[in-house]
């Protein structure tokens, strides 16, 4: 599945298995609305059926994140379904301060964040991701069949 919406600030595309690719415009300052407007978009384009999510997130347009925005985006708050990790992206310095910073501050979320410096090689760490949560789930149900 492919969908994709354009909610000004960002661009939000939703490749297969619900993974989300999310690019923020240049010269964005993120503040709490504008964070919930990007989960709510997300949420609208998410393939319900599947129970997971993973998130690709290109910083190098955003000039800031603001606290707020910060606390809720690591929350996953609003989110449907389990998040199983949030790669962000960047190759500018202000991209990689602001995944840096959004890392350090954050350091307990409820899902996986890492930073790369590519989206392939974001992409392949977030398919690895999936590829683990599914077979973890797999093991858990034929443990349970067993018994």
């Amino acid at each position: 599945m492919y969908k994709s919406s354009d909610i000004g600030i960002a661009t939000v595309e939703i490749l297969p298995g619900n993974v989300i690719h999310l690019s923020v415009k240049n010269g964005v300052v993120v503040n709490l609305e504008s964070a919930k407007q990007i989960v709510r978009a997300i949420d609208n384009l998410l393939d319900k059926s599947i129970p997971i999510r993973a998130g690709i997130v290109e910083l190098s347009g955003i000039v800031y994140i603001e606290e707020d925005a910060r606390e809720y985006f690591a929350s996953g708050e609003d989110t449907t379904g389990d998040t199983v990790g949030i790669a962000l992206v960047s190759d500018s310095t202000l991209g990689r301060t602001i995944g840096n910073m959004f890392i350090t501050l954050h350091p307990k979320t409820k899902f996986p964040v890492k930073f790369f410096n590519s989206p392939i090689r974001a992409e392949y760490w977030i398919r690895g991701l999936i590829r683990s949560y599914n077979e973890s789930n797999e093991d858990l149900s034929s443990r349970k069949q067993v018994a």
